[in-house]
Order: C-alpha cells, then structure tokens, then sequence
C-alpha cells in the first residue's frame, strides 16, 4: 500500500514537471524491481513449503524422500540465487541510466523544476 502511494507520487511529481524520461525509468524500476521481488519471494515460500511437507510427513535424514527435498531445496536456492544476481545487475543498470539522466545538461531535473517554478510562481512565491 505505502509503495503504491509513493509510485503514484512520484509518477504525479514527474508528470507535473515534465520530466519525461526520468518518468519512464521510474516506471520499468517499480515494474521489474516489484516483479523481480514477487519471483524471489514466491520461491522462498516454495522452500519453506517443502521443508514443511518433510515435518509433516516425518521424513529423516537417511530416508530417500529426505534426498529428493534437499535437491528440489538446492535447485531453489540456485533459482533464487540466480535471479537475485541478475536483480542486482539491473539496478546498477537502473542506477546508471537515472546518473546519466541526472548529470546531463538536456534532462537534468532541475531544468524541469525551474521552468516549473516559473510557470507557477505563485505555488511558491508570496507577496
């Protein structure tokens, strides 16, 4: 709920200031970032699932099916392993792609906020 909240403020702040592009990367950041998220935590409930169906079903080190759920965990863990790399990587992509936005003298936010000031003194300028 807050991180819907805070995506809708942001996509409203951009779109007021005309911001286009930092738009843009905001919005594939909170897509792929919160799809990325949903992946890896649903494999983290698939492996707590399995090391429950062991409790419950009682199986022990030594029994075979004990064999078969630590393989099927350590497939898990190398899926949520992978895919945690692979998210780490797109942030710095992220990371890199808002840099460049920000240090460049054509999409640089602060020519966006200033001709948003000076088209609307009056949200911020008193008499």
């Amino acid at each position: 709920m807050l991180l819907e909240v805070f995506h809708r403020e942001i996509r409203t702040a951009h779109s007021i200031l005309g911001a286009q592009q930092f738009a843009e990367l905001f919005e594939r950041v909170i897509k792929l970032g919160t799809d990325r998220i949903a992946q890896i935590d649903a494999l983290r409930r698939e492996e707590k699932e399995l090391w429950k169906e062991k409790d419950r079903l009682g199986i022990r080190p030594g029994d075979e099916a004990f064999a078969v759920i630590a393989a099927k965990s350590l497939n898990i863990g190398k899926e949520e392993e992978k895919l945690s790399k692979e998210f780490l990587e797109e942030q710095k992509k992220w990371r890199a792609e808002f840099l460049a936005l920000s240090e460049s003298p054509a999409t640089k936010i602060e020519r966006n906020i200033k001709a948003y000031v000076d088209a609307h003194p009056e949200e911020f300028f008193r008499d």
